[in-house]
């Protein structure tokens, strides 16, 4: 758990989650303001999330390899790292959907262009 807050997943996890619920309830705004509290802090408060990544740290490294990223992740230039891991996750999501969209105006061109497309 020490590393996962080192490397600031604990901080995302829980707005990330927020984001989702507040989805679902954008698509079900007659079920009851109480329903998505009751959600919130099983699932967001809970950190379940957070757990099952701990639980693949430990099987996939060892104990002193767990220990040597923590080192770096509380070091200057692993906090840094995590402050840039941020940026690239607020603007990862906009920037996949535009290069999705050119990937597809694009793939959409060379299909009609060979005749695939009618």
């Amino acid at each position: 758990m020490l590393l996962l807050n080192a490397m600031g997943v604990r901080d995302q996890t829980g707005p990330a989650l927020n984001r989702q619920l507040e989805k679902f309830q954008q698509l079900h705004p007659d079920v009851p303001h109480d329903f998505w509290r009751e959600q919130y802090k099983r699932h967001v408060e809970a950190k379940l999330m957070i757990n099952g990544m701990a639980e693949v740290i430990e099987e996939d490294f060892a104990e002193a390899e767990v220990e040597a990223l923590l080192d770096f992740y509380q070091s200057p230039v692993g906090m840094r790292m995590v402050e840039l891991r941020v940026r690239l996750g607020k603007i990862a999501g906009p920037l996949g959907k535009r290069l999705g969209r050119l990937f597809s105006s694009e793939i959409r061109v060379e299909l009609e262009k060979r005749g695939y497309l009618k």
